[in-house]
C-alpha cells in the first residue's frame, strides 16, 4: 500500500507559486548552462584552433557551465512533486555531471594539447 500524504488545501497556492518560481529559475539558470557548454565544445572540439587564441571561450565558458549547471541542478527539482523530484534529482545529477564531464574533456585536451 502505497502512503500518499495529505496536502492542506490551504496550501496548495503556495505550493503552485513555489513550483512557478522553480521553473522560471530552472530556466534562467539553464539556458546560461548550456550556452556555457556550446562556448567550451565550440571553442576546443568543434572550432579551429585558431578561432579562440587566447582560450577566453574555454575559461569563461568552464565557469558558466559549472556555476549555472550547479544553480539548475539546484532549482529543477523543486519545480515538481514527490516522487517526480527525485527522479528529476538523480536524472539531473548525472545530466550535469556529464556535461561537466566533456568540459573538463576539452579543457584537458586545450591544456595537454592532446
Amino acid at each position: 500500500m502505497r502512503y500518499e500524504p495529505v496536502v492542506d488545501p490551504s496550501q496548495d497556492g503556495v505550493m503552485t507559486a513555489g513550483r512557478v518560481v522553480a521553473i522560471v529559475l530552472s530556466v534562467l539558470f539553464g539556458l546560461p548552462f548550456l550556452a556555457g557548454v556550446w562556448v567550451v565544445l565550440s571553442s576546443t572540439v568543434l572550432a579551429h584552433p585558431e578561432s579562440d587564441q587566447h582560450g577566453y571561450g574555454l575559461i569563461f565558458g568552464t565557469l558558466l557551465a559549472v556555476v549555472a549547471g550547479l544553480l539548475t541542478l539546484a532549482a529543477l527539482p523543486f519545480a515538481l512533486r514527490g516522487t517526480a523530484r527525485k527522479v528529476v534529482g538523480a536524472i539531473g545529477i548525472v545530466a550535469v555531471l556529464v556535461a561537466l564531464g566533456f568540459v573538463g574533456y576539452a579543457a584537458y585536451t586545450v591544456l595537454t594539447g592532446s
